[in-house]
């Protein structure tokens, strides 16, 4: 704000850029891309923002009572990352649950 202009481009969380680079170079759409994270206002925000497939886990900074308040819900929240990786399983051998 020093030079009285705006920043060329934004890299950090939560904005969609930071994930057009990996769309680009692995030729991937954004429902194609999933973004698993802890934090609402950052992970989840920027997978909403860039269109991907949000995962929030809550073994970190958001509580289930976060969740139920935010304006953007995640696509998807489990309670740790082998929850997460309990439900790829699944959904990799045809099952619809976690």
């Amino acid at each position: 704000s020093a030079t009285g202009r705006k920043p060329d481009l934004v890299l950090g969380k939560p904005h969609a850029s930071m994930l057009e680079g990996i769309l680009a170079k692995h030729q991937l759409e954004p429902h194609q891309l999933g973004m698993v994270g802890d934090r609402l206002y950052t992970d989840i925000a920027m997978a909403a923002a860039s269109g991907a497939f949000g995962v929030l886990v809550l073994s970190g900074e958001a509580t289930a009572s976060d969740v139920a308040a935010c304006p953007v819900p995640p696509d998807l929240v489990v309670a740790n990352i082998g929850e997460l990786g309990k439900c790829l399983e699944n959904a990799h051998a045809g099952l619809l649950s976690c």
